[in-house]
């Protein structure tokens, strides 16, 4: 959801972080890998379900890294875009 994004930007800089975009419905291979790859264990998830389901929060958290890792979904108390 394109006003989410724009709603984060204050959060990424703050947390020297990078904003990765997918679709509502399905986690685009593209951010899964960049997510594997740069072993990201932690993901903060902007928007409610409007903007992105619960399959997709199931499928970041499924990524299989090759060691124990584990990623760490947060989803704060946003504003939800309407």
């Amino acid at each position: 959801n394109y006003p989410d994004a724009l709603a984060s930007a204050p959060l990424v800089v703050n947390q020297e972080a990078v904003l990765l975009l997918t679709s509502k419905d399905r986690l685009s291979e593209e951010t899964r890998r960049y997510i594997k790859d740069n072993k990201i264990q932690r993901v903060i998830i902007v928007g409610g379900n409007n903007s992105v389901s619960k399959q997709v929060v199931r499928d970041i958290k499924n990524i299989d890294f090759s060691q124990n890792e584990k990623i760490v979904v947060e989803n704060p108390t946003l504003p939800k875009s309407k």
